[in-house]
């Protein structure tokens, strides 16, 4: 069951790739937030990321980390198991398979940055 779509006409139509993850993802997350009457300053801050990066990612513009709708599903207080499950895919669908490349690799590292040249 879809709790996010308009329809299922609607999601017929809009299709399955990233792009469509992300706009649907972003509609769902912005909906929360402003039902939480969360700030997208707060937001951010929770991620530990920019204002305009949520605002992109809310308007579907970019991906999501699925580790980063947990932290906004908490913040929001979605504790719906099943909605929280069909959003964390959602974001799995974005495009960044739910691995974080590189440097951040291990999601806990984040609230550890080393100096520029430090070791990772």
């Amino acid at each position: 069951m879809l709790f996010f779509a308009e329809s299922e006409e609607t999601l017929a139509q809009e299709g399955s790739g990233a792009t469509v993850a992300r706009r649907r993802l972003g509609r769902a997350l912005r909906k929360l937030r402003e039902k939480a009457n969360i700030r997208l300053e707060q937001a951010a801050e929770e991620v530990v990321c920019s204002i305009a990066k949520i605002s992109r990612q809310e308007n579907g513009l970019a991906p999501m980390w699925p580790s980063d709708v947990r932290l906004l599903l908490d913040l929001y207080g979605l504790t719906d198991p099943v909605r929280r499950a069909q959003l964390e895919e959602w974001a799995v669908r974005t495009g960044t398979r739910g691995v974080r490349a590189g440097r951040w690799s291990n999601p806990e590292q984040r609230h550890r940055a080393t100096p520029a040249g430090g070791p990772l």
